[in-house]
This record gives structure tokens, C-alpha cells and sequence, in this order.
């Protein structure tokens, strides 16, 4: 039972340090590569989108 319990501490850290370190990596960045990172990301939502499969960016 607690090495259940660890293991999903563990992963959730993981989880949360990866998203905290893509919000920093994200506000360091210039804001001209922001923008083209966000045209990206609205590209490849949209051709998830017509190809019928779920994305997450």
C-alpha cells in the first residue's frame, strides 16, 4: 500500500515539475518566438482536428 502510494507521489512530482518547467521555458522565451510556438500549436491542433484524433499541445 505505500509503495502505491509513493509510486503515484512520484508521478504526479513528475508531472508537475515537467508542466512548471514548460511555463518557465515558455515565459523566457522572446515574444516573436511566442508567437510563431502558438501559429504552431494552432497548426497542429487543427490537423489533428481533420484527421480525427486528439491532440494536446
Amino acid at each position: 500500500m505505500t509503495a502505491l502510494a509513493l509510486l503515484i507521489l512520484a508521478v504526479l512530482d513528475y508531472l508537475t515539475v515537467a508542466f512548471l518547467s514548460v511555463r518557465v521555458f515558455q515565459r523566457a522565451l522572446p515574444e516573436d518566438c511566442r508567437e510563431v510556438m502558438d501559429e504552431y500549436k494552432k497548426f497542429i491542433k487543427e490537423s489533428k482536428k481533420r484527421e480525427g484524433k486528439r491532440v494536446i499541445a
